[in-house]
């Protein structure tokens, strides 16, 4: 009897997993091209829907444009500038960027040609010893295009700072006085404060050959050589 039950159990344990393994195979196979059918399926929806909302945006932003031509302001549209595109460079003076351009321009005041006034004409310069305070160098090219830390690091740019480089290293303000008188030599002793080993190299400038696109979108549109912010202060 125990042979006779091993022997059906054996058998009936064999079968049972041979049907187990075939249904197994079948659900990964089923299982399988359900979801490569799922992804099929939401491809092509994603697909259907990308083209559907691009000819949307399409039909919308043309039949606005029809729209402003017929019933807008005309001369807006059909004016020469059409975009404004603004370019904000972070932490950079005008001097550093194109100061050594020599671009030559109209004045936008006096409709003369003039070059550009940047730290070429020597207007610049700042205290060689941020120690001693004596002495100057002028800015000159040719600038890094970072500063490297350590052993250099970035100049203090918070509202002290600036004050400190605009104004000079004496200088001293209260909270709501009038903004102290502009000398430009402080940039060194601020930047001596900072971990520079070479305090000087912040009176470095960029050539136009290191710049080549910025010098060539001046030239080729308009620059602000006289503008200056309101309140200078941190970033």
């Amino acid at each position: 009897m125990c042979q006779a039950w091993y022997w059906v159990a054996n058998w009936v344990c064999q079968a049972w997993y041979w049907v187990a393994n075939w249904v197994c195979v079948a659900w990964y196979w089923v299982a399988n091209w359900v979801c490569q059918a799922f992804v099929w399926v939401v491809k092509a929806v994603c697909l259907i829907w990308s083209w559907v909302a691009k000819w949307v945006c399409v039909i919308w932003d043309e039949g606005r444009c029809v729209i402003a031509g017929v019933f807008g302001n005309r001369t807006r549209i059909n004016g020469p500038i059409q975009h404004v595109f603004v370019l904000m460079l972070e932490n950079r003076a005008f001097d550093h960027m194109l100061g050594f351009s020599g671009i030559i321009g109209t004045d936008a005041t006096t409709g003369a040609q003039r070059p550009i006034d940047g730290a070429a004409s020597g207007v610049t310069f700042n205290f060689t010893d941020p120690t001693t305070m004596t002495g100057k160098v002028d800015a000159s090219t040719e600038a890094d295009f970072k500063l490297n830390k350590p052993p250099d690091d970035d100049p203090g740019h918070e509202f002290l700072n600036t004050v400190t480089a605009l104004c000079g290293p004496n200088v001293t303000y209260q909270p709501g006085a009038n903004y102290p008188p502009i000398f430009n030599n402080g940039f060194i002793v601020n930047y001596a404060s900072s971990a520079a080993q070479d305090p000087t190299k912040i009176m470095k400038c960029y050539s136009p050959k290191r710049l080549p696109v910025l010098n060539a979108l001046a030239r080729e549109f308009a620059v602000c050589d006289r503008w200056f912010s309101s309140m200078p202060g941190p970033t």
